[in-house]
């Protein structure tokens, strides 16, 4: 598809014209305010939680009415890139709760 027909079909989909975007990431992962979608689904994964976790976010934006469900779907061979992206996103939890400790800290001293 040339770039056009890519930012033809978000914006259909983007006004409830089509039901179904199928991307990845790297196109339509960042950017975008997608809270009129509640379900998404992931057939692989890459080693970048940041592509991940941006693109769930997508559907969390001001407006969101709905509970929004994320599948992932992986084969066995995937599963190395599935703990990684989960080691990170435990990592990022844990920065931010550190985050979150020291500027407390900080307001209390």
């Amino acid at each position: 598809m040339t770039p056009e027909e890519k930012v033809d079909l978000l914006y259909r989909w983007l006004d409830g014209e089509r039901p179904v975007l199928l991307t990845k990431p790297a196109i339509h992962g960042m950017g975008i305010n997608a809270q009129h979608c509640a379900r998404m689904a992931f057939v692989g994964l890459s080693d970048s939680y940041e592509a991940y976790y941006q693109s769930i976010r997508r559907c969390f934006r001001y407006g969101q009415e709905r509970v929004v469900d994320v599948h992932i779907v992986l084969s066995q061979l995937e599963s190395q890139i599935a703990d990684n992206v989960r080691r990170k996103e435990q990592d990022a939890a844990m920065v931010a709760q550190q985050m979150v400790r020291a500027m407390q800290e900080g307001r209390n001293a």
